[in-house]
């Protein structure tokens, strides 16, 4: 049906073609010919330029952004277990897991301030970072 219906449309469009405006449109519904506009405007995501400045020429570096995610799997006597999640844009290079204790120093920068019973306090250069265990509320039940 809706191939009838389409093939209708377009022959109703060419009976009524007397200028090139109905031909022109009849042309990018069946060859899918949209034409791309401003398109040295379209950037990548997760994209960062990085202007890389010589004695004569300045270079732009387009690299894809780096970051870490951590998770806190458990706390067992005064040491947590992390996982530890290395992306580069949005494509996951290395994930490990790893104990930590109090003063540790992992990924160069994240130091480990502080265990607690359930979550973990980690500094990040000039940042304080809180990670939580995932756990259920008690008093609700689940279906």
């Amino acid at each position: 049906m809706k191939k009838l219906l389409f093939l209708i449309s377009v022959l109703v469009c060419t009976l009524f073609a007397g200028n090139n405006k109905y031909l022109n449109y009849t042309s990018e519904l069946v060859h899918y010919h949209f034409e791309l506009k401003q398109f040295n405007k379209i950037k990548a995501p997760f994209e960062k330029k990085i202007i890389i400045k010589g004695a004569q020429k300045i270079k732009v570096f387009s690299g894809l952004e780096k970051r870490i995610n951590i998770k806190l799997i458990s706390v067992f006597n005064k040491s947590a277990y992390v996982l530890i999640n290395k992306y580069l844009g949005n494509k996951l290079i290395k994930s490990y897991k790893k104990w930590v204790k109090k003063g540790d120093v992992f990924e160069k920068y994240y130091k480990v301030k502080k265990i607690i019973l359930d979550k973990i306090i980690l500094e990040y250069k000039s940042k304080i970072i809180t990670k939580t265990i995932n756990k259920k509320i008690p008093g609700i039940k689940e279906n």
